[in-house]
């Protein structure tokens, strides 16, 4: 048996949810069972429980947690718990000390999946991010010290060089594409004489407005070539921004679609038919996002429309994806006709779940 904790377990609202269905799913290929347990579900109102999962509210004590799980755990004996690591995940502010309690009454093998780490690592940001942060590095430390974590992966290379900084051991493991390749007898390839964008998901970080707009002018409108630009999933984040270059790019005869939430096998067709994906991370953060690995897994060059924030010391072995462009350098170089998409990859979850058992040494 093995345990799956993560903080929600509603799909297509929250990423960490759609990354543990799929982890779920993967680990179920390999004839293992496996329980889920939703420490602190944002999407309910009441305790779910099943013989699969068991979901506990977000606004339910942190006592009752503590005792749901670590009763469960009693109840199923897991030869190892997963353990997916998002702090405001846990804790509306993003101090989820109970989780402390949690593993130090488990006596079971832990693998964290952090991903993401604490606040205040980089010069950009404010000074009440910083002092969140400390606070937030503090407790998770004290998590990743504990003798029964066995191993922890992240999903970028940048966290890796942060534990490394700290003398903490880890491993880089992209996130599952969160969109499966649908399969149809129809071509999805665009009929459309129309140059297609696709963004997925919500808008994460700031963009880099004017670089993104002067993009699509120059190697596009100038030239006389249509362009559609679709945006399927949660609108949310920086939204403002993205208004703003629609904007400025909707008279120029830029067609926006918006689709908002809708079944993963529209959102597969929509990628299939694209030319480009766009993104809000920075490349250095591209094996965070499971939008990202959608996109890479349907084939799509992608474009990162961020605007770049400087990552101090972290950057260095950084493996970057050569399939995502930042838009700072794409005009020119003859970007538009040197970049096309490739194979769609029907095994890039496999590929990523074949590492992590590579990985795991309770599989060694």
């Amino acid at each position: 048996m093995i345990l799956i904790i993560a903080p929600n377990l509603e799909p297509s609202l929250c990423g960490v949810s759609d990354y543990t269905i799929e982890l779920r799913r993967l680990f179920k290929n390999q004839q293992k069972d496996v329980f889920i347990i939703a420490l602190s579900d944002a999407y309910i109102e009441n305790v779910h429980s099943d013989r699969f999962s068991l979901r506990i509210p977000r606004i339910f004590k942190n006592k009752y947690k503590v005792k749901r799980t670590v009763e469960c755990v009693q109840q199923l004996q897991p030869t190892e718990i997963y353990f997916n690591l998002v702090s405001y995940g846990y804790h509306e502010k993003g101090f989820p000390l109970y989780l402390l309690k949690i593993f130090k009454l488990v006596k079971k093998p832990i693998i964290i999946i952090a991903h993401e780490l604490w606040m205040g690592n980089f010069k950009n940001e404010s000074i009440k991010n910083k002092i969140i942060g400390l606070i937030q590095k503090q407790l998770l430390i004290k998590l990743f010290r504990l003798s029964n974590i066995k191993y922890i992966f992240v999903s970028t290379d940048i966290f890796k060089n942060i534990l490394k900084s700290l003398g903490i051991g880890a491993k880089t493991l992209p996130v599952f594409s969160n969109i499966p390749i649908h399969i149809a007898h129809e071509d999805q390839t665009s009929n459309s004489q129309a140059v297609t964008f696709i963004l997925f998901g919500s808008i994460a970080f700031h963009l880099d407005v004017q670089a993104f707009i002067h993009f699509i002018l120059k190697e596009f409108l100038h030239k006389g070539k249509f362009v559609v630009i679709n945006h399927a999933g949660i609108y949310r984040g920086h939204i403002n921004e993205w208004e703003s270059i629609k904007k400025d790019l909707s008279p120029r005869g830029v067609i926006f679609k918006e689709y908002g939430i809708v079944e993963p096998n529209i959102i597969s067709k929509l990628l299939q038919s694209a030319d480009y994906g766009l993104t809000s991370y920075m490349p250095h953060f591209w094996s965070k996002s499971g939008s990202i690995a959608a996109m890479l897994a349907h084939g799509l060059p992608i474009i990162s429309i961020a605007k770049y924030i400087p990552l101090e010391q972290y950057t260095t072995n950084v493996e970057l994806n050569s399939r995502i462009f930042q838009i700072a350098i794409v005009g020119g170089n003859n970007f538009v006709n040197s970049v096309k998409k490739a194979e769609k990859d029907i095994s890039y979850n496999e590929s990523i779940f074949q590492k992590m058992m590579e990985e795991n040494p309770i599989f060694k």
